[in-house]
């Protein structure tokens, strides 16, 4: 079985083999922490890199300590303690963009360059995922801040990011400060076509022309998020611009893709390392009588999610289209669902649209993963929807989730 991760936002996995099941103790809580290191690159172009440095093993209940630093998070055996062993599966090594997983809903043709951001060894790379809706000026507004003394004034800009491996009571992403580095040469706050003379004015804002022409090279915009770490309210993490699509060469290359328009979504993920922010805990249970811990699965009821919430054109995980299959398949998650359970999905207005059996053989991990089809084959329209999900013998857990267009 797997432990559950309580806090974090690693990639990486944390399995419990009972090996001698005379020495499991029952009903105790057990934890797993980490401590990680962050290797500076000793450039100020180059992000440092988070790495895991080693983790322990508690016992909650009894109090001790039972495995303490450990370097072997790589899949390596570790000691047998209790009557069981872990084996952590840290498959992402080093916190960076998953750029086969990154990309823009509805027009994944379009690239994207993310950088955590170094300045004097006081960057602090954010293990998290991030989405970036635009929409028209106005949309949201920047932060007043400076960058290594340039001074950035908040101003009205046509995007909103979101954290959205944070979420708010209600499961809604978390909404992440931004400054807006306007380098136009006559700024606007706006985001222009950069189908224009490459010799001219290249205000492109969030393009990244070819490194090939000079003139052009240092007009990218950029935007800084700021979000809280640890007591401190606000460090600067990451830093994004767009780079187009071009064709041709010298003076004759010419930018195929477009600025972010409204309606377009870009979708970042990360590879997340085991860090410090991580917490996993697990239960031993009496196996042989299946008892269950009922006060820990009603409390686990509240952590139930819908991913991604709002849902908007499309999801990162869905499948790409296939010369078989050539329709977008859309695919919404509930995750952290107890099996067996059953999950209704209501209008605003109480009209039931779907009802799902979520069993052994339909949900992996916890997780659900809905085609967004009504109970009459239809797609689901846009608009905000009440989920219900009852477990039997459990308890009951309503939210709800928005599709955007």
């Amino acid at each position: 079985p797997l432990a559950t991760p309580v806090r974090g936002t690693t990639s990486g996995q944390v399995f419990v083999e009972v090996l001698d099941p005379e020495e499991i103790r029952i009903d105790n809580l057990y934890r797993v922490t980490f401590r990680d290191t962050l290797i500076p690159s000793g450039r100020d172009d180059t992000p440092d890199t988070l790495r895991t440095k080693d983790f322990s093993l508690f016992n909650l209940t009894s109090g001790d300590t039972l495995i303490e630093n450990s370097t072997n998070f790589n899949m390596e055996d570790n000691p047998v303690k209790e009557g069981f062993r872990l084996t952590l599966d840290n498959s992402e090594l080093e916190l960076s963009v998953n750029r086969d997983r990154s990309g823009w809903a509805p027009n994944p043709e379009y690239e994207v360059d993310i950088h955590n951001y170094r300045f004097f060894l006081e960057g602090t790379p954010r293990a998290a995922d991030y989405m970036v809706v635009f929409g028209e000026v106005g949309l949201s507004r920047s932060i007043d801040t400076t960058y290594t003394g340039l001074q950035l004034p908040a101003k009205d800009v046509n995007y909103k990011v979101y954290n959205t491996t944070i979420t708010d009571e209600d499961g809604n992403p978390i909404e992440v400060e931004t400054a807006f580095f306007d380098r136009h040469i006559n700024p606007d706050s706006t985001l222009n076509d950069p189908n224009i003379s490459l010799e001219g004015e290249f205000s492109a804002g969030l393009i990244r022309p070819d490194p090939r022409i000079p003139q052009v090279q240092d007009l990218r915009d950029q935007i800084f998020l700021f979000e809280p770490i640890g007591d401190r309210e606000r460090v600067l993490t990451w830093f994004l611009f767009m780079s187009p699509n071009t064709t041709g060469r010298g003076g004759n290359m010419q930018v195929l893709s477009r600025n972010p328009l409204l309606g377009d979504t870009l979708h970042i993920l990360t590879r997340k390392p085991f860090t410090s922010l991580d917490v996993f805990e697990f239960r031993m249970s009496d196996m042989q009588k299946g008892m269950v811990d009922l006060d820990k699965a009603r409390e686990e009821l509240k952590q139930i999610r819908v991913v991604p919430n709002p849902y908007v054109a499309t999801n990162p995980f869905e499948p790409a289209p296939t010369m078989a299959r050539p329709d977008q398949v859309r695919e919404l998650h509930f995750t952290r669902i107890p099996v067996p359970s059953t999950i209704r999905i209501f209008t605003v207005d109480g009209q039931l649209v779907q009802t799902i059996n979520a069993t052994e053989a339909n949900t992996f991990n916890g997780t659900y993963k809905w085609d967004m089809l009504t109970k009459d084959n239809l797609e689901l329209s846009y608009g905000v929807y009440i989920y219900h999900v009852k477990a039997p013998d459990v308890g009951e857990h309503v939210s709800r989730f928005a599709v955007i267009k």
